[in-house]
């Protein structure tokens, strides 16, 4: 059972070594024949550091605040990956976006919808937040679609466990890279807003794949896990005089305004904002006068040093 999400990684890419190869309209894929369920025991421990991986982290963090502003336009998320714009409407709305989904696109914030369930009966089975919608999802010249589909929330010895329903999974860049991240900081969110412990992150994949490209990949493992020996969860994104409806709207004022405002989130603060102003130095050529220890979080300036090792100090 895959400890973190390093440990989530190896053990796949070791299933996928021999899984058969298919074609898919991306294609050439090596693709598991059966339905997966795997669970992570400690999701707090999201970040995969891995120098031949590389994972982009700075978009993962901004795509989760992206998603929890409930945003779908792609402009102000394309400045981490421009490859994301391939996923764009022709206006500019990216279709499957989950914190739209979860947000708006139903007409009503399913992200308080799960809180208030669970306040209401803690052991409720009623806790399900949806991401597709055959209304929209079954037209055929989209250009994307939502992979994962429903997300189900439980009480489980006292912690908040979390199942992630998902239709197609690459793990490259979904199970262990974004999906990770976002996934994982929505369960840890709605956690903390009911006050519970973070419980297991479970998903269920009914298509995991690795394509061509990334094939490579299978025959370079992991090093060590860097969260080996620390049983510190991750900082907090809720705090005290900051609740979750403060905390979304917030993060929608970062949209509006980056790393200008001051804000009552510590989260945003010591993390974000830092992490911005680290990405825009490192894309001016100006790494040198940022200093990486701003970003008040272990787990997040380990992974500033690996990028900035990985790259180069001007990259």
């Amino acid at each position: 059972m895959p400890q973190g999400i390093t440990d989530l990684y190896t053990q796949c890419l070791i299933r996928l070594r021999d899984a058969p190869i298919e074609q898919s309209r991306n294609g050439r894929v090596r693709t598991l024949q059966q339905p997966l369920l795997v669970t992570v025991e400690r999701p707090w421990e999201r970040l995969l550091l891995c120098p031949q991986r590389k994972a982009n982290h700075y978009f993962h963090l901004m795509e989760t605040i992206w998603m929890f502003a409930g945003l779908r336009q792609v402009g102000w998320l394309a400045e981490f990956n421009s490859g994301i714009s391939n996923y764009a409407e022709p206006n500019g709305d990216i279709n499957g976006a989950y914190g739209y989904r979860w947000r708006n696109h139903f007409f009503r914030d399913q992200i308080h919808g799960v809180v208030k369930e669970l306040e209401r009966d803690p052991d409720s089975r009623q806790a399900v937040i949806a991401m597709y919608d055959p209304r929209f999802d079954h037209q055929h010249r989209l250009k994307d679609r939502p992979c994962n589909t429903h997300i189900y929330f439980r009480r489980v010895r006292e912690k908040l466990e979390m199942t992630v329903c998902n239709r197609s999974n690459d793990l490259v860049w979904g199970m262990a890279g974004a999906n990770a991240v976002h996934m994982t900081m929505l369960h840890q969110l709605i956690a903390e807003a009911l006050a519970f412990p973070m419980g297991r992150y479970h998903v269920m994949t009914n298509n995991l794949h690795i394509y061509e490209p990334h094939w490579p990949l299978m025959e370079k493992l992991v090093g060590p896990d860097h969260y080996k020996g620390s049983s510190a969860p991750a900082t907090k994104i809720l705090s005290k005089n900051v609740d979750l409806g403060e905390f979304l709207y917030e993060c929608e004022q970062f949209m509006k305004y980056t790393d200008e405002g001051t804000y009552q989130s510590r989260f945003l603060n010591d993390i974000v904002v830092p992490m911005y102003q680290h990405y825009t130095c490192r894309l001016n050529g100006d790494l040198d006068t940022y200093d990486i220890n701003e970003t008040r979080d272990s787990d997040w300036r380990l992974f500033e040093t690996s990028w900035r090792e990985w790259n180069g100090k001007s990259d």
